[in-house]
């Protein structure tokens, strides 16, 4: 493998480069955009090509919440 596609980058310099909270950052992961890589057990990084590829796609294509459905009343 080449030597950049083993750079990676903690969750917080994940947030810094596409300008998004910590908190986004684990909800992508959570929702499978993000895949991190265990580096030693319990600790994660991401792959720094990811996160460019991503910053480039656009955060806000990912991150769209769904419109809540309105509760009826019963």
């Amino acid at each position: 493998a080449a030597a950049d596609e083993r750079v990676v980058v903690t969750q917080k310099r994940a947030a810094e480069l596409l300008s998004v909270s910590r908190a986004t950052i684990w909800r992508m992961t959570k929702d499978c955009v993000l895949h991190p890589v265990e580096i030693i057990p319990g600790t994660w990084r991401y792959p720094f090509r990811e996160i460019i590829a991503l910053g480039r796609k656009g955060v806000e294509t990912v991150t769209e919440v769904p419109a809540r459905r309105e509760k009826s009343a019963a």
